[in-house]
């Protein structure tokens, strides 16, 4: 036996037959979406609950046994939704009862997206604007309810079948169970439960989802066959096999029902389970005692009978005078039918009288408390303090215990008493406690330091944000976060603000600013009490990226001017933090159209690095990297490919490299050398394709580029047909309204300018635009930047009553986000006025040039190429 126990996933966890693919929980409010999406469902072939079965003096109990007996429960979240006590109820029920990716949520309408409940805090949702765009939405529902529902793959399988298997059953509750089936290639697998609680089920889904890696299956019923008979059919089996067969799976069904001595049947099950999966089913616990060998497991499914837990406990405490076997019974009448808890009471009685136990333990509650009390008493003052630690950071347990930079020396022999008490489990190659209880217990018991200790550990221990094991621990970390609410002092409140930052840095990597923004805006609350100046920066930092993200270039900017200040100010000009807080604000001024100012910051940036740090290191390297990127800009060309190539030089990192070489490419093309940027960018794609780490959306980008330059020289059925390739790809890999689908689009569009079909762009051209207004926002520069395509594409058509109104809608929006002295505030000015003189409006005009001309003055250099187009346009009275 493995351990002295089974590995049920929960005490009193029950499989389930399931009576609806899905369920759909909302409110009256939003009872139209409900219907047209379960609509669409079931003209698909689904089945769907939804609250309108309800019949006359149906109670909450008839819709928990629906949600219970549903696969999928989808979520309807709005704002109406998310005060509903009734839907809250239903949230609650559905993540206990199913398998994290089995309840989708849908936020429905005008969501404020950051005002969504903690649970969807690391969950990708749908979002449903219009009831109309039901049949879209379904479409992208339908894979994920077929993954959740174990039905993705319908192909049958290449395992020939022995025996007839009973029909397979559509479960619900199945999920861990089925996890820890999986984590075996070889070897024998008890199923015991008692009549109904699933296991013929269980065994027959197994079979189903095992049928691409087994070479055969034999399905053999216990209650068709004598002992004798069965021994005679595993022979033959047997005999049958040769070594080229590879793996296969035996099920021997309802063993407790097998007429005849079982012993010869389970040693013919076991000499076959050492290079074949075997699993038998049934009621009895005693059954698996007839195997001497301890290479064997069990998973109990649902609560024992008290006659099963006698017998359950007959095998743990093999070996015990009957006497204490006799008292552990006793004090066991207060625990429910779970092996868990049972093997818990084993252990602990082991460690303690049975006088102590049984005095405190007259409820289930007391019970669990007292083992546990007796368990963790045992354990070293250091040890203890370690596992209230580990319970905060209870869902890192695997991480602690695999990865050699989170483990520290004492976590050996203190998991080596936890696994052998049964307080933490191993199943499907991670690594668990036991049950909620054990970790509420521990909690519950804790001194409040460990939750300080807990919540720094994890703070140092933080993966990437970029990294995709972030994605993974996210909720996990959100969850420590929110339970850390004791006063900010020292190191507690450096640690909670680390794992704020991080936590909307994943956001931010993940390309969900709006929910990054929750985050930010809490730790920039609780940085301005810490008294950590460089928290307060990272904080500040932090803000500025997101608002940068979010469009709001000019609030990024002057976020980026106060901590650069801040930091000059408190660390010195020359500190490393100062230095990389002015590269911040260099890069957001160039954003904003400033670009000489920029140069200049960036140029003191590159002299203070280079006297900072050491040649390769990689800040010097971006800091080179920017300066070019500005120079160019500025039309220094010469001077920027001389910083390229000593930032070339001075880095081996691929990706880096890769960047470069289309920072390169870009500089080329503003020379004139087409042919050599094209060819570095050709080099630069076929490099990227073999390097992994470099993505296919870079790869991607490259190509898009070489379209481009292609198009520069004349080459436009090379550059559209790649550029098409470019947006299919990105299509298929993002969607059809990710951001870099978007930007292949809009490429697109413009390629299709180039080549003079001029309708086909301009309605690429208003259709990217609206689509960034609602994935972006109205006032992110990529949408503004759409949004100026089709007003010129208007203008170029001749429509230009329509031009006008989309310049006039564009004015304020480009004035609010990148304020009313940038470049980019007066060139829409001047796109403004040019296009009330085409429109006959000369007066209008002429009064909007004279304007420009005064603000620009002011602004601008006289030599500047915008103010001298717009004063050859002012008529010198």
């Amino acid at each position: 036996m493995n351990s002295l126990g089974d590995r049920s996933p929960d005490y009193g966890s029950k499989i389930r037959q399931r009576e609806w693919d899905v369920f759909i929980s909302y409110v009256h409010e939003d009872a139209v979406i409900a219907e047209s999406l379960a609509s669409a469902l079931a003209e698909r072939g689904r089945s769907v609950w939804m609250a309108t079965k309800l019949r006359p003096g149906d109670s909450l109990q008839a819709v928990d046994q629906a949600l219970r007996s549903s696969g999928v429960v989808i979520i309807l979240l709005s704002q109406a939704s998310l005060s509903s006590r009734y839907l809250r109820y239903e949230v609650a029920a559905a993540l206990q009862s199913l398998p994290r990716g089995n309840v989708i949520p849908i936020a429905v309408g005008n969501m404020d997206l950051q005002s969504l409940p903690l649970w969807l805090s690391d969950r990708q949702w749908l979002h449903l604007r219009n009831y109309r765009h039901v049949e879209k939405l379904v479409g992208r529902l339908l894979p994920r309810i077929e993954a959740a529902l174990g039905e993705s793959d319908p192909s049958p399988g290449h395992a020939r079948i022995l025996g007839k298997m009973p029909p397979r059953v559509p479960l619900v509750g199945v999920g861990e169970y089925i996890q820890q089936l999986q984590s075996r290639a070889v070897g024998l697998t008890w199923l015991i439960g008692e009549p109904g609680a699933g296991k013929t089920s269980l065994a027959r889904e197994y079979v189903f989802r095992a049928r691409h890696e087994m070479q055969f299956v034999c399905w053999l019923p216990s209650s068709r066959f004598g002992a004798e008979e069965m021994c005679s059919e595993l022979q033959k089996l047997t005999d049958t096999l040769s070594d080229g067969d590879g793996n296969g799976l035996i099920v021997v069904d309802e063993l407790d029902s097998l007429r005849g001595d079982k012993q010869k049947v389970i040693q013919k099950i076991e000499y076959l389970a050492h290079g074949h999966r075997a699993i038998i089913t049934t009621r009895n616990a005693t059954d698996t005692r007839l195997l001497s060998s301890r290479a064997q497991e069990i998973i109990t499914i649902g609560l024992l009978s008290r006659a099963a837990v006698s017998e359950y406990l007959d095998v743990l405490t093999q070996g015990w005078r009957p006497i204490d076997r006799e008292k552990l019974k006793s004090l066991t009448q207060h625990l429910p039918g779970s092996p868990l808890m049972l093997r818990l009471a084993t252990s602990a009685f082991n460690l303690s009288s049975f006088q102590q136990l049984a005095e405190n333990s007259r409820t289930i509650e007391s019970a669990i408390d007292e083992i546990l009390k007796v368990l963790t008493g045992s354990l070293s003052d250091a040890a203890r303090r370690r596992l209230y630690v580990l319970s905060f950071c209870s869902d890192f347990l695997t991480l602690i215990q695999s990865q050699q930079d989170w483990t520290t020396p004492e976590d050996e022999d203190l998991f080596s008493h936890l696994f052998q008490w049964g307080i933490c489990v191993r199943h499907g190659g991670g690594t668990f406690f036991a049950h909620k209880l054990i970790v509420d217990f521990l909690r519950k018991t804790a001194p409040r330091e460990a939750l300080d200790e807990a919540v720094a550990y994890l703070a140092s221990h933080l993966p990437d944000p970029a990294a995709a094991e972030a994605q993974e621990i996210l909720g996990s970390v959100i969850a420590l976060a929110d339970l850390s609410d004791f006063p900010l002092r020292g190191r507690s409140a450096v640690a909670v603000l680390d794992l704020l930052i991080w936590q909307a840095s994943v956001w931010r990597a993940a390309r969900e600013p709006r929910r990054a923004a929750g985050a930010s805006k809490r730790a920039s609350s609780l940085a301005a009490e810490c008294a950590d100046p460089t928290m307060q920066i990272r904080a500040w930092n932090l803000e500025s990226a997101l608002a940068f993200d979010l469009g709001k270039v000019a609030n990024a900017c002057a976020i980026e001017r106060r901590t650069a200040d801040f930091s000059s100010r408190v660390l010195g000009p020359d500190h490393p933090i100062s230095v990389a807080s002015e590269a911040n604000l260099a890069s957001s001024l160039r954003a904003l159209g400033e670009v000489d100012e920029a140069t200049l910051l960036m140029r003191r940036v590159v002299e203070k690095s280079r006297s900072l740090l050491s040649p390769g290191h990689p800040d010097l390297v971006t800091a080179l990297t920017n300066l070019a990127i500005c120079l160019r800009e500025v039309g220094s060309l010469e001077e920027a490919m001389e910083l390229l190539n000593e930032a070339s030089g001075q880095t081996g990192n691929t990706s880096t490299l890769l960047h470069l070489h289309q920072i390169r490419a870009a500089l080329l093309t503003s020379m004139g050398r087409l042919e050599e940027a094209a060819e570095i960018l050709r080099e630069a794609v076929m490099r990227a394709e073999q390097f992994e780490p470099a993505g296919r959306s870079d790869v991607l980008t490259m190509q898009a580029n070489l379209a481009m330059v292609y198009a520069r020289l004349g080459r436009l059925d090379e550059a559209l047909s790649l550029q098409t390739e470019v947006l299919e790809r990105f299509e298929f890999l993002h969607g059809p309204e990710h951001p870099a689908t978007l930007s292949a689009r809009n490429n697109y569009a413009v390629l299709l300018l180039e080549s003079g079909n001029r309708e086909t762009a301009l309605q690429f051209f208003i259709e990217v635009a609206r689509a960034r207004e609602r994935v972006l926002g109205r006032d992110h520069p990529d949408t503004l930047g759409s949004r100026m395509l089709a007003a010129s594409g208007l203008k170029d058509a001749g429509k230009y009553e329509e031009a006008l109104h989309a310049y006039r809608s564009l004015l304020p929006d480009v004035i609010r986000v990148f304020g009313p002295t940038s470049i980019q505030s007066f060139s829409m000015r001047g796109e403004l006025a040019d296009q009330l003189d085409r429109s006959g409006d000369v007066r209008a005009a002429q009064l909007a040039y004279e304007e420009l001309l005064a603000d620009m003055v002011d602004a601008l250099p006289a030599d500047h190429p915008l103010v001298q187009r717009v004063h050859s346009r002012v008529t010198i009275e």
